[in-house]
């Protein structure tokens, strides 16, 4: 495809320029020009993602694969800085690199150096280049976690559509993926969403200290990943005083502590504090508690659905909280499911949680629970599924 190739080459250029004043640009393009003079070490099998959100939702067939066989060589690709950064952060014991943009020669000498037996990328990471670099090689390619809204170009584009089909397997996350993708592939199954796996174990496993959080006589709304645009609905509801408030902002620097300290004009305090809460409004002023919190709570809005879309819903629904949403949702798969199931609320930018708490009836939050918890049922266990069919697939 000539002209994809070209749009990618002018992407490159754009995004050169543009690393000149945006850091996270700067950080890519930096890091790629590092890697071009370093030794890249060979992998048995290669994980690409975008970025810290995509390795989280494919970090536990990674480990199902290792737990099978631990002799296997695994290295990591982000295309995005923050990615790597993450990594590392985590003090991941994975090679990781940067994806090169999306251009022949270059993916060639990528796949070249790691030489991998196989290739994982997820949800919907297509880089056509990439592809026909692989297949030109006969070196197996596996989709985790595809996910294909309608009329994805993918399934549009004819040179697009063959590189498709010639992938090994494709692993979707349910029966709406199938039909968005059409009739013409034979190479996938429906396997779940392995995010929900991750999100599980990180639940069983975190070793977070919230021994000064405990379930209280007034039910607990948690205000989880707040930005500045979820802020009228956080004060509309906080001075009601037949609940107890958890806020949780998306960023806790000093300057957006202090925004959420004026914002809110009553009297708070602060997780940083320390001493046991016994009530009121406290604002979660440091990272790592949030997943632990929501076993406390019983009612969570989840932010960012008043300005790029929401955050995570998935964890405050394997604890089984009433959840709510702001309106830019469509991008995630489990929000629209929920929603349509009526286990996920979606309020506009002025409503007020503590009314629309008050307005749930017994049965409507006992079937929203039952919902909840089917739903989580059904998605587990999906990565040992996953890992076990790509393990056999490459023998």
């Amino acid at each position: 495809m000539p002209f994809y190739t070209l749009a990618i080459w002018l992407y490159q250029l754009l995004f050169k320029a543009i690393s000149v004043f945006h850091r996270k640009a700067a950080r890519r393009i930096l890091g790629l020009r590092v890697q071009r003079t370093q030794k890249i070490p060979n992998c048995d099998i290669l994980v690409h993602c975008a970025s810290a959100g995509e390795y989280e939702q494919v970090n536990q067939v990674i480990q199902q694969i290792l737990r099978q066989n631990s002799k296997l060589k695994i290295a990591l690709s982000f295309f995005s800085s923050s990615g790597i950064e993450w990594i590392k952060r985590k003090k991941i014991d994975l090679p990781c690199f940067y994806l090169p943009f999306d251009l022949p020669k270059r993916q060639k000498e990528f796949i070249d150096e790691l030489s991998p037996k196989a290739v994982i990328v997820t949800k919907n990471e297509l880089w056509f280049n990439l592809f026909r670099v692989l297949q030109t090689r006969s070196i197996p390619i596996f989709i985790v976690a595809a996910s294909f809204k309608q009329g994805h170009f993918a399934t549009k584009n004819k040179p697009f559509k063959r590189v498709l089909k010639r992938v090994n397997h494709m692993y979707l996350i349910d029966e709406e993926d199938k039909v968005n993708l059409g009739s013409a592939f034979a190479n996938i199954s429906i396997d779940g969403d392995p995010r929900i796996d991750q999100i599980l174990s990180k639940i069983d496993h975190s070793t977070t200290d919230i021994n000064s959080y405990r379930k209280l006589s007034k039910p607990i709304i948690i205000y989880a990943s707040v930005h500045k645009e979820d802020a009228a609905i956080v004060t509309h509801s906080t001075k009601d005083s037949n609940y107890n408030y958890l806020v949780v902002p998306h960023e806790i620097d000093k300057a957006s502590i202090d925004y959420w300290i004026k914002t809110l004009d009553q009297n708070v305090t602060l997780d940083s504090t320390g001493g046991r809460w016994d009530g009121g409004v406290r604002i979660i002023d440091k990272v790592g508690i949030l997943s632990k919190l929501y076993a406390i709570t019983d009612y969570a809005y989840v932010g960012g659905g008043f300005g790029k879309g929401i955050h995570n819903i998935l964890e405050p629904a394997s604890h089984k909280n009433i959840i709510f949403i702001g309106q830019k949702y469509d991008s995630f798969k489990e929000a629209r499911d929920l929603v349509k199931l009526k286990a996920v609320h979606v309020v506009s930018k002025n409503d007020n949680i503590a009314s629309k708490a008050s307005l749930l009836g017994s049965t409507q939050k006992e079937q929203s629970v039952d919902i909840l918890r089917d739903y989580i049922a059904k998605q587990k266990g999906s990565s040992k599924r996953i890992a076990q069919d790509i393990l056999s697939r490459i023998k």
